[in-house]
């Protein structure tokens, strides 16, 4: 079992790492500065801590709840990495399911569970079939600001 622990927090926080290790190595680079590196294109601040907390506080109160979405990665089409019959996939999954029961047991958050072990969400199975060409458009979009 901690052998299993310890393949999921590898796959989980892997590439946390790898970009850790790489800023901490750099003479040129430091925590600050990971925003901009190549991901920082997508990945920008959309809240702060001190906002994140205050809504927490309230939630505890009767304020709106803090809605979580937990998307393990990769599936059954493409399960990413496998060891010894462990599927990346899997793990996700399984610690998806295990952050969704941690957080449900907070009445301050409302977590949603975007592919458990029974399969996807219904709702964003018909949100990828409505929404397919905006979807597309998207991954386009990106895909030539990355190049």
């Amino acid at each position: 079992m901690k052998r299993v622990f310890l393949l999921l927090i590898f796959s989980v926080c892997g590439s946390a790492v790898v970009v850790a290790l790489f800023v901490a190595r750099s003479p040129a680079l430091s925590s600050s500065d990971v925003g901009h590196l190549f991901a920082g294109v997508f990945f920008t601040e959309s809240s702060t801590p001190e906002a994140l907390q205050t809504k927490y506080s309230r939630a505890l109160y009767g304020g709106d709840k803090l809605r979580v979405l937990i998307v393990p990665g990769h599936d059954d089409e493409a399960w990413g990495t496998e060891f010894n019959g462990v599927r990346e996939a899997d793990m996700t999954v399984a610690l998806g399911e295990e952050l969704t029961k941690l957080l449900s047991a907070d009445p301050a958050f409302e977590p949603l569970l975007l592919r458990s072990s029974a399969g996807y969400a219904s709702g964003f199975l018909e949100y990828i079939w409505r929404d397919a060409g905006a979807i597309q458009a998207f991954i386009h979009g990106n895909t030539q600001t990355m190049q």
